[in-house]
């Protein structure tokens, strides 16, 4: 019982980051492109990603109201003694709104002084980074540029009306259950300028097939069973159903 449980939780866990990943333009990989590509601000980028985001956190409320019956937790007290390091917290916090503003404003170049501050005053953290999931990202980011240029590629796609946002919303959440939705925001945007189309499939369609969004591999990690996958696409496609098919249908049918 209590494994079934975690099961569900982890699924949960997966969903949600999708979910709550959606509302800012750095919350998750694909946002961070589209904000930077339509160079759009911070807050408007925000306004536009609310509606979106509380229709996921609504569902997914419902999802854990079903998936969980009502119990009184009981908490109990940990002993170990863990240190957190509040220098490190107040000083990665100022450094993550310094480089905000400098993407806002377009000064890309703090990025550098960021990765030496933490090289010469907390080099244990560059340590623990995992640079394979970051080059990981880069690779995406350069391949599906050069797919998205290949003339088959490129002919079969132009036989879709991508001028109808609706059309735009839903190759982007099929394409990101087809390539993950990192690459569709970058493949998508070569062949659509409705950034808000694109933003509202590729986070949708982070969810449905776990490599719809690394976000699932690695929420999935936790529990490394054949059956996990099992019990995440039972729910994480009915999860992708019900959103994707209300968003459509208030927003572009």
């Amino acid at each position: 019982f209590l494994q079934n449980n975690i099961k569900k939780i982890v699924v949960l866990e997966a969903i949600s980051v999708n979910a709550g990943s959606s509302l800012t333009p750095i919350g998750n990989p694909q946002n961070l492109f589209l904000w930077h590509q339509w160079d759009i601000s911070f807050i408007h980028f925000i306004v536009k990603m609310v509606p979106l985001f509380l229709i996921q956190f609504l569902i997914l409320l419902v999802f854990c109201r079903i998936m969980f019956p009502a119990k009184k937790l009981i908490l109990r007290t940990n002993n170990n003694n863990v240190r957190t390091n509040k220098r490190l917290f107040i000083f990665s916090a100022v450094l993550l709104l310094v480089y905000i503003l400098s993407i806002e404003f377009d000064f890309h170049y703090v990025v550098i002084l960021v990765f030496f501050l933490y090289l010469f005053l907390f080099t244990d953290v560059l340590k623990k980074v995992d640079y394979a999931l970051i080059m990981l990202f880069v690779v995406m980011f350069i391949d599906f540029h050069l797919f998205s240029e290949l003339s088959v590629v490129s002919d079969f796609v132009r036989h879709f009306n991508l001028k109808d946002p609706s059309v735009v919303y839903q190759f982007s959440l099929f394409s990101s259950q087809l390539m993950s939705n990192v690459p569709a925001s970058i493949f998508m945007s070569k062949y659509s300028h409705e950034w808000f189309s694109i933003a509202y499939g590729v986070n949708v369609g982070g969810n449905g097939i776990v490599f719809a969004s690394l976000a699932n591999i690695i929420a999935l990690r936790f529990i490394n069973k054949k059956k996990m996958y099992l019990e995440y696409h039972k729910y994480s496609l009915l999860y992708l159903a019900i959103t994707g098919g209300l968003v459509y249908v208030l927003f572009f049918f």
